[in-house]
């Protein structure tokens, strides 16, 4: 109920809740206001979509980047969540004997974050060979896996040999 002084106007907020078992379609409704001598209407449409299941994906511009043994390998990777509810994300990753993967979002160290429906965020792959490695591609998959959906991303890191010389006269000096 609203009380209306005459020649004027009042703004009301309508505020309608779905039903949790509401199923996709188009619903109508009609807002009437009455007064003792004249009444209004006002019909309003309204599209329930369907719920989009969770999904998630990566994406990532340079999946292969080049560099010596003692290069930190960093690779911006984007991981969204296609879906329509909220998920917490657990980050892990499969790489060679002698790689050390971190995962960072916003200069921080991170093992899981949340994503928010049809949020995207960036992240950095760092990948670092822990021991001298000889010359190669090596192969890194990251997998992101939250609730029971699940992405994952080839990586590669390219390592390329260091020339090294060494000279030594006849008596070892």
């Amino acid at each position: 109920a609203v009380y209306v002084q005459a020649d004027s106007e009042v703004n009301l907020d309508l505020r309608l809740d779905q039903p949790k078992a509401i199923k996709a379609g188009t619903y109508r409704v009609v807002v009437t206001a009455r007064t003792a001598n004249a009444s209004a209407q006002l019909p309003i449409e309204i599209t329930i979509k369907e719920k989009q299941p969770s999904r998630l994906t990566f994406d990532v511009d340079l999946p292969v980047l080049r560099g010596s043994p003692s290069t930190t390998f960093r690779y911006s990777v984007t991981l969204k969540n296609e879906g329509d509810d909220e998920i917490t994300v657990n980050l892990s990753a499969n790489a060679p004997r002698g790689f050390q993967v971190n995962f960072r979002y916003g200069g921080q160290d991170v093992t899981s974050l949340p994503l928010g429906a049809k949020e995207s965020k960036s992240i950095t792959v760092e990948a670092q060979p822990l021991v001298d490695i000889t010359a190669g591609s090596y192969p890194i998959t990251i997998i992101a896996q939250g609730n029971d959906v699940q992405a994952s991303l080839d990586l590669t890191a390219e390592v390329t040999g260091q020339p090294s010389l060494s000279i030594t006269t006849p008596d070892g000096r």
